[in-house]
């Protein structure tokens, strides 16, 4: 790691909690969930969590049937990618079923036109790479 990485690095974990400290002290509305969303987002933690025991002896017997480690691309990679698949069908059936979007505080147009644009530059940067 170089010195000009760790003052970068350093910056910017400085500038995020400045930024969280600055939106915790204008924001004190506490946002309250109603027993729908409650329920939902119980649905969708027991659909995470069994996606990722599903996925684990998915890799457990194939690695006993091939008797050898299955490593993709490097060690630890399937793990991540369980991982990430594990949050997304927990962000998912989340979205789907409304579960953090409260009357008080609703979706509003600038998040999700701000999502689409990181989502666009993300998908080119993947495409162009």
């Amino acid at each position: 790691m170089s010195f000009t990485f760790g003052i970068g690095a350093v910056a910017g974990v400085l500038s995020v909690m400045v930024v969280a400290l600055i939106m915790k002290k204008t924001k004190n509305k506490k946002c309250e969930y109603d027993e729908r969303q409650i329920a939902a987002r119980r649905t969708a933690f027991k659909a995470g969590f069994i996606t990722f025991v599903l996925c684990e002896l998915t890799v457990f017997l194939t690695e006993i049937a091939i008797e050898e480690p299955l490593v993709i691309i490097v060690p630890g990679f399937l793990s991540i990618l369980i991982i990430l698949i594990s949050a997304l069908v927990f962000v998912e059936v989340s979205i789907f079923s409304d579960a953090y979007f409260t009357p008080n505080n609703p979706c509003s147009k600038k998040w999700v036109i701000t999502m689409i644009i990181i989502g666009i530059i993300a998908i080119i940067q993947f495409i162009s790479g």
